[in-house]
């Protein structure tokens, strides 16, 4: 039997019980997670893990000779690239816990992106002067009209989005006076 350049240095018999070990943690997480098994003998683990990450796999579940001595795995989170030993019998609980906190940490990421990347103008020069240099949302009063929109599309490319919170104000382009606010930012 052919064995990855990997595995090979560690002999068959150490490679036959590290394919054992994954098929068994494979059956175990796949009554309840979706488990793919990558045993392909044609390219590195930093090709596979980098394969998996690219896919958006949360945890990567790493086993090798001293993990099976020691009874346990290796979990690796994808957002934080954090490694944990884990014990094999405690390998659920802590693979939920594990998915409950990536999807905390990534909800918290993603609100404060939001967040820094919203920015309110009321001159129109400037918001064409940074728009051409970053993309993010711009809250502004717009009068409701197509031509002032058509306006902002044509200089910035940029397009409304949807409505913010009403504040009065003047529209960024005309100048009437409007109690409608929008979000704009350009598609990407």
């Amino acid at each position: 039997m052919k064995l990855a350049k990997n595995l090979d240095r560690l002999g068959t018999e150490s490679a036959f019980a590290i394919l054992a070990e994954a098929k068994k943690l494979e059956e175990k997480l796949g009554k309840d997670y979706t488990v793919i098994l990558d045993s392909r003998e044609n390219v590195t683990p930093g090709f596979k893990f980098n394969h998996w990450e690219m896919k958006g796999v949360p945890i990567r579940v790493e086993v090798g000779p001293k993990d099976i001595e020691k009874n346990q795995v290796v979990l690796a989170r994808r957002d934080t690239g954090e490694k944990q030993e884990v014990k094999s019998e405690d390998i659920k609980n802590k693979i939920k816990n594990l998915l409950d906190k990536i999807q905390e940490n990534l909800f918290k990421t993603s609100e404060k992106n939001l967040k820094d990347n919203i920015k309110e103008y009321d001159d129109y020069e400037k918001y064409k002067k940074d728009i051409k240099k970053e993309n993010f949302f711009a809250v502004v009063n717009w009068c409701n009209s197509r031509e002032c929109e058509d306006q902002i599309k044509y200089d910035t490319k940029a397009t409304t989005r949807v409505y913010a919170e009403n504040k009065s104000g003047k529209c960024i382009i005309c100048g009437k006076t409007t109690d409608k606010q929008v979000y704009i930012a350009k598609a990407y």
